[in-house]
């Protein structure tokens, strides 16, 4: 393949690597013996799910929704929490976005990175579409192999 010129901005397909990207597949390592099927699975996960939280983009569930419900949560579960954080000048969202761009990996444990993502995966599939995680006419970028 020719070398593309050096320029500023994201990728082509939108996705901007970073370091840590791995520690989203890192969970499926610990549910299949056979390689192939781990693999697939991940692959199946990134595309429908993950892709949006390594992209920018205001599409339904991509990484700027997911913030916005986080800020709106806490404001009105934890009112006085959130109102005692901004009296300090900590931005919640500070605090909570690795959490929720890594998808909890390496700050929750095994079983409860497991138990979100099955979770993640069970509501998106009682919806009966996949227009939660895309818009219309959009699809997830395919996996480059």
């Amino acid at each position: 393949l020719p070398l593309r010129e050096s320029r500023t901005g994201p990728p082509p397909c939108g996705i901007v690597p970073f370091r840590g990207m791995c520690l989203y597949f890192a969970p499926f390592c610990y549910l299949f013996d056979d390689i192939v099927e781990a693999y697939t699975v991940t692959v199946e996960f990134f595309c429908k799910y993950f892709c949006r939280l390594c992209t920018v983009t205001a599409e339904p569930g991509g990484v700027i929704e997911l913030c916005r419900n986080f800020e709106d949560l806490l404001h009105t579960t934890s009112t006085e929490a959130a109102m005692h954080m901004e009296e300090l000048g900590i931005s919640p969202l500070d605090i909570a976005f690795p959490w929720i761009m890594f998808a909890f990996v390496g700050y929750l444990d095994v079983p409860q990175v497991r138990a979100a993502r099955d979770t993640a995966s069970t509501s998106h599939s009682a919806k009966g579409s996949d227009h939660a995680m895309q818009s219309e006419g959009t699809r997830a970028p395919a996996p480059v192999v």
